[in-house]
């Protein structure tokens, strides 16, 4: 029998338990609507401009006709642009690349447009690879319920094994750094977990969203899962473990808010 991978940092302290990484890796965002330049959006959300930029990629995926109208598709992808209900969006960054996720809820269902997930970019983004990840979004039609799945594949939320880390109170300018600059040393009474943490891969994504009293500023640290910014004292911001799991309830109660605020108002 093939036991399962540990995972390396926590063998050595002493915690033979699964490498989950493999997991996060065999669960990108995944998308089948069409690849669209930004500028298609303007056509679909009538605001004008150039009608030939992006018209091109509208006419192949069956939004609109070569004369520039909107076909019934592209019609009902317009109504739930221009007049949401509910809209959520979750905004990150790979280096120079603003990546974007954003859901348009409208009578059960939903339209996403999402940029390239930080989560399935390797590397940063150089050159032209950051207007590939940055000025083309991918459009799907979908059920509400599916939202809070897109969400969480879209930021990488995966298991992992969260970890305690020490201390919790961590200057801010600090952390925005880190997630800019891996080579940025950890506060220097920082304990091994939180080192271990500081090691890994990271990016910053928050997420906002209509009827919310308040979103989410999260830390992806690759295999070390996810960690909340919250408010913390002075200066400092609080850095605190969230585990999958909570995390994966938190978006979907935050869905069900923003989705429902109207009619509770």
């Amino acid at each position: 029998m093939t036991l399962p991978r540990l995972d390396p940092y926590l063998q050595r302290i002493g915690e033979p338990l699964e490498d989950l990484s493999r997991i996060a890796a065999s669960q990108p965002y995944e998308s089948l609507g069409p690849l669209l330049p930004r500028a298609a959006l303007n056509i679909l959300a009538g605001n004008g401009g150039k009608v030939t930029l992006g018209l091109k990629e509208l006419v192949e995926s069956g939004l609109a006709t070569e004369d520039g109208k909107l076909t019934e598709q592209g019609q009902l992808v317009k109504q739930i642009l221009t007049k949401p209900t509910a809209r959520i969006r979750l905004e990150s960054a790979r280096g120079r690349a603003t990546l974007t996720f954003e859901a348009y809820v409208y009578a059960g269902q939903a339209v996403l447009l999402a940029s390239a997930s930080p989560a399935s970019l390797v590397e940063v983004p150089h050159g032209e690879d950051i207007l590939t990840a940055s000025a083309t979004v991918r459009l799907d039609f979908v059920d509400v319920s599916y939202v809070p799945i897109a969400l969480a594949a879209w930021a990488g939320v995966a298991p992992a094994w969260s970890l305690a880390t020490s201390p919790e109170l961590i200057d801010e300018e600090l952390l925005v750094h880190r997630a800019d600059d891996p080579a940025v040393a950890p506060p220097a009474d920082a304990d091994e977990h939180l080192k271990y943490v500081w090691s890994q891969p990271w990016f910053l994504w928050t997420l906002t969203g209509t009827g919310l009293d308040s979103g989410l500023v999260m830390v992806n640290a690759g295999p070390a899962g996810h960690f909340a910014l919250t408010e913390g004292e002075g200066k400092k911001a609080r850095f605190t473990a969230y585990p999958s799991m909570f995390l994966w309830q938190k978006l979907v109660a935050l869905v069900e808010q923003s989705v429902t605020a109207i009619a509770a108002g």
